[in-house]
């Protein structure tokens, strides 16, 4: 396969090995891990584990990348345990797909955000997650794996708890569109217009004042 185009595109991207990629489809997004030299580890239905050109993987896509706050691996082990796991061919949407292969490389646990949330839709089901997290923030806290205020945070920050994050992870997943980051966005242009606005008038009140200066003097003559 050729790959001189998704080195290409990688190159402009500045993609870097271990980065997870998230191709928006339709009303879904697709996971992968880009390995290096134009190479993006998927896990698919048809073909199980493996290697894909990132062009091919993209399409006609849009693509963005997802970082991991809670990573166990680095890069390079990451992409190590994707090779691992090449042939691999046991495709489960709900419960092995390509969000869960990914996760799994770079945090070492399998989980699916898209699966998740469709899930938490649903009243029983939802609350079924709910209880499910907060019974683990509980058992960490009496096995001292964490202390009562930062498993308070770590639950409230959680989409299984706060319907405004799982809302807003619906609809990036859905759309490709964050909302967190759109508004943040929207706030410092509607600042930075703001500040140029009033910068503005402030060197037009100065440019009459200048001239009121001057017609003053030539009034005084």
């Amino acid at each position: 396969m050729n790959n001189a185009k998704s080195i290409e595109i990688a190159e402009k991207l500045k993609l870097h090995p271990g980065d997870h990629l998230i191709a928006q489809r339709i009303l879904y997004t697709h996971h992968g891990l880009y390995i290096d030299e134009g190479y993006v580890a998927e896990y698919s239905l048809d073909y199980g584990v493996h290697l894909i050109l990132l062009d091919e993987f993209i399409a006609d896509s849009k693509l963005r990348l997802r970082s991991h706050d809670k990573a166990k691996y680095s890069p390079q082990e990451a992409v190590e345990r994707a090779k691992s796991r090449l042939g691999e061919c046991n495709y489960n949407l709900l419960f092995s797909n390509c969000e869960h292969f990914v996760n799994w490389c770079i945090e070492g646990k399998e989980y699916s955000r898209q699966v998740d949330n469709i899930i938490g839709i649903f009243p029983p089901l939802a609350m079924a997650s709910m209880v499910k997290e907060l019974s683990d923030s509980a058992f960490d806290v009496i096995n001292n794996k964490k202390d009562l205020k930062e498993a308070i945070n770590q639950a409230a920050t959680s989409s299984n708890i706060n319907p405004i994050i799982k809302t807003g992870e619906i609809i990036e997943d859905v759309s490709g569109i964050n909302i967190l980051n759109e508004f943040e966005n929207q706030t410092d242009n509607l600042k930075h217009k703001a500040k140029n606005f009033k910068h503005k008038r402030k060197n037009e009140l100065l440019g009459l004042k200048r001239e009121i200066k001057k017609l003053a003097k030539k009034l005084i003559k």
